[in-house]
């Protein structure tokens, strides 16, 4: 009878999360809709739950404020990046999967992360979080989890720092320049040369180690 009870409870809480994702998901593609129209700063609450049919009591329940839903937005579209059929990706996978959904949001990056609003360090946090988690995790799956000590991870936290500090160069003169193309100025090319040469063979795999710096001692190719 126990068992029954617990089964049929754990029944419930998996329903109510899919609920609580599907609301959330909704939520958040109202907001990318309204983000390829106007500026965050422009969009208000009351905006998302007109174009997502919800209620502001029902968008209370899952967000903050709009910030936190703009944070969960960038944060979905992250974590997909990661993944491909299924399965974990590799640091080169991220790369071209970001690349496209970096093409997808350039209104969500234009219009949320153009100039200094409330609630945008948050957002930025959120990125360094996620960034850094990301890392961490692709070093152990590539099976270097000894390989984490105090000295790696504050190189992580270099390059994570050194990556977001270039992002935020090429947003600051997207804004001033009024031009979308500045934000293909960060290339995945330039990423892997900011990479300190002793977080490379722990964060790419060995044949992406040879396909990108080639020499054995991880020296970057040149053009």
């Amino acid at each position: 009878m126990l068992a029954e009870v617990w089964h049929s409870l754990n029944q419930e809480q998996g329903l109510a999360m899919q609920k609580k994702d599907l609301v959330a998901n909704a939520l958040g593609d109202a907001m990318l809709e309204l983000l390829n129209e106007k500026m965050l700063d422009q969009i208000s609450v009351a905006d998302i739950v007109e174009r997502s049919g919800f209620c502001k009591r029902t968008f209370y329940n899952h967000f903050n404020d709009k910030h936190s839903l703009a944070a969960y937005v960038w944060r979905r579209s992250f974590d997909a990046c990661w993944t491909v059929n299924g399965r974990a990706c590799t640091y080169l996978e991220f790369q071209k999967n970001y690349q496209q959904a970096e093409q997808r949001l350039e209104s969500f990056l234009m219009n949320t992360l153009t100039k200094d609003r409330p609630g945008q360090d948050s957002l930025w946090q959120v990125i360094y979080d996620a960034s850094l988690q990301a890392l961490i995790d692709v070093i152990k799956r590539n099976g270097h989890e000894e390989a984490l000590t105090p000295e790696v991870i504050l190189q992580l936290r270099f390059f994570v720092h050194g990556i977001h500090g270039c992002l935020k160069d090429v947003i600051a003169s997207m804004w001033i320049r009024h031009d979308i193309e500045a934000m293909r100025v960060l290339t995945p090319q330039d990423e892997l040369q900011l990479m300190p040469q002793v977080l490379r063979p722990l964060i790419l795999t060995p044949e992406e180690l040879k396909l990108v710096y080639g020499a054995p001692d991880h020296t970057a190719k040149t053009a």
